[in-house]
């Protein structure tokens, strides 16, 4: 896995949108050994993806191996190919591993109806609109 920054930056918390394959744009880079769930990338695909990282730290400010780590990510062979999404922990203090999930968001029952049964919330992350089930 390569996950590269724009040229001239260090890699450093925070989110790469619009992440290109290695070496094809000066912006994020984005690199899986050219191989998803779905079958190999062929070479002259425009690989996209994002990435975030919530949490880096290194050996000392000149060095560049990595202390801790917590990222996620999004790889895709194409725009409109299957994403494979992820996550990578070493030694982070994140423990969530639900690829680009709030910290703040926490999973659990809830009783909507007050009949002491769990009822299911979810939120459709492309628009935000909420969903409900209760029994």
């Amino acid at each position: 896995m390569d996950f590269k920054t724009p040229t001239g930056q260090t890699l450093a918390t925070g989110m790469y949108e619009g992440a290109r394959g290695i070496g094809k744009s000066s912006g994020p880079g984005i690199g899986i050994a050219s191989y998803t769930p779905y079958g190999s990338c062929p070479a002259q695909d425009p690989v996209v993806g994002r990435f975030v990282i919530y949490q880096i730290s290194f050996a000392s400010s000149t060095s560049s191996s990595i202390n801790a780590l917590a990222l996620d990510f999004e790889y895709r062979c194409t725009p409109t190919s299957p994403p494979l999404i992820g996550s990578v922990r070493f030694n982070a203090s994140r423990p969530e591993l639900r690829p680009f999930a709030s910290p703040a968001v926490s999973a659990g029952p809830y009783n909507l109806t007050g009949d002491r049964a769990a009822d299911i919330v979810w939120q459709n992350r492309d628009d935000g609109r909420l969903s409900g089930w209760h029994t």
